[in-house]
């Protein structure tokens, strides 16, 4: 499953490699799952400890680095394998 958050368009966030969580500012020890997938931070003063939503600009940035973005690593695209019986056809 993919999901984009508002809190990835944040300069806050940043994802901690070594616990393997999405952090920021305003919660270093891990944004909580419920408030990275359904908050609003965009919409909200204070995310929590009197720190806020700051945009990012990246409006420079083409699909491939906002999907590639550092602050998420690199995405990978799965793609469901053909079956034996439409591989090698042509529509």
């Amino acid at each position: 499953m993919v999901v984009f958050s508002d809190c990835m368009e944040c300069e806050r966030f940043y994802n901690d490699r070594a616990s393997h969580k999405c952090c920021c500012e305003a919660y270093p020890d891990g944004i909580p799952r419920e408030w990275y997938l359904n908050g609003n931070p965009k919409e909200v003063k204070e995310c929590n400890n009197g720190i806020g939503f700051k945009p990012e600009c990246n409006e420079d940035l083409d699909m491939d680095e906002t999907l590639n973005h550092p602050k998420t690593r690199q995405t990978r695209i799965h793609r469901k394998p053909q079956s034996k019986s439409t591989a090698g056809t042509v529509n």
